[in-house]
């Protein structure tokens, strides 16, 4: 329990003069306390409502600011691990497209192909590692050109 001094009860205590002798009644020296209730006064009480409600609003904007910078991280990372777009998949009923024509000594490259599956059609029964790196060669490490023709004439 908390307790006030009254202030002007003092002054009125310290211009009484005082007898020689002792006072028997030792409260009546003593200045006037008044409790207050609670403990707290009105206006400490509203402070307190105050600096917490300021504390409830601190804790949400950070864990929002948190949650935003999540999601922003996470929707950066899953762009950057997403593969390179490739041809749309094929829906059912919808058309294949058609196989490379392979006319003996020349391929016609077709969209999404790549040198290693260009290496097992064209040779089937080969380890498709040698084949590859036959191709490579021959195109002096350029990337495949949908409609581009390689020469497959002494592939090796």
């Amino acid at each position: 329990m908390a307790a006030t001094i009254n202030p002007h009860r003092m002054h009125q205590l310290a211009s009484e003069p005082r007898a020689s002798e002792p006072r028997h009644d030792e409260r009546a020296a003593r200045p006037a306390l008044h409790p207050i209730d609670g403990g707290r006064s009105p206006a400490a009480r509203q402070r307190r409502r105050t600096y917490r409600r300021r504390r409830v609003v601190a804790v949400v904007a950070v864990v929002t600011i948190a949650v935003l910078v999540w999601q922003g991280v996470s929707g950066i990372v899953g762009l950057l691990a997403e593969p390179a777009p490739s041809l749309p998949p094929l829906r059912a009923g919808a058309a294949k497209p058609a196989a490379a024509p392979i006319s003996g000594a020349t391929y016609v490259v077709q969209p999404g192909d790549t040198l290693w599956a260009i290496a097992r059609r064209v040779a089937p029964g080969r380890d498709p590692r040698a084949v590859v790196d036959e191709l490579s060669r021959r195109l002096d490490g350029a990337p495949l050109r949908a409609g581009q023709r390689l020469e497959l004439t002494s592939l090796s």
